[in-house]
């Protein structure tokens, strides 16, 4: 008996001290049900890709509902926070990446909201594609960065150590363009 007290002391212990502080960010504790359902499907309409010939505004049309519906599948909202004194909210999400092993990228941004729906959203950075245990700790480390409002140029890809792939956008050449929604080329 002792020793399984002991065993389960141990577990527990190692466990709380692999937990950090982006743990308590986690978008499935920091998340009302609201926003969970009514919000996320919204925000996937901004970073999925748009169907076929669908540019601009027109991805937020009804007739593609469907067609988001299921690119939502794709996505996991990961991290979260709401500014209390703006009412920002702060979003971590992660999606599947082509690759020959299962790899993710993270997108990083932030919104309000008003009378429900979403507005000022803009993107922060997007990560390279990464296997998930090296995506997660990257990653919150970029989302704390951003909450805390850090220069995040440092982790660009012209600055980054080498071999080291942090953020993909923005980098020397690339943009968000938070009135079109869309990352753009600069010149």
């Amino acid at each position: 008996m002792t020793i399984r007290l002991t065993f389960a002391l141990i577990s527990l212990l190692t466990f709380l001290s692999r937990c950090n502080q982006a743990d308590s960010y986690r978008a499935i504790t920091e998340l009302s049900i609201q926003e969970r359902e009514l919000v996320f499907p919204k925000i996937v309409r901004y970073i999925a890709k748009p169907p076929k010939m669908v540019k601009g505004g027109l991805r937020f049309d009804s007739r593609f509902d469907e067609y988001y519906k299921n690119a939502q599948q794709s996505f996991d909202w990961e991290l979260f926070y709401i500014d209390p004194s703006t009412r920002i909210r702060y979003f971590l999400v992660s999606r599947d990446a082509p690759s020959l092993y299962k790899k993710r990228i993270g997108i990083g941004g932030s919104y309000q909201i008003n009378q429900n729906e979403i507005s000022n959203y803009r993107e922060v950075f997007w990560t390279f594609k990464m296997k998930v245990p090296e995506l997660n700790d990257k990653s919150a480390k970029l989302f704390k960065a951003m909450l805390k409002g850090e220069d995040l140029s440092p982790f660009y890809p012209q600055n980054s150590p080498e071999n080291e792939e942090w953020i993909e956008f923005p980098d020397a050449t690339t943009y968000y363009d938070a009135d079109s929604l869309f990352w753009r080329k600069k010149g």
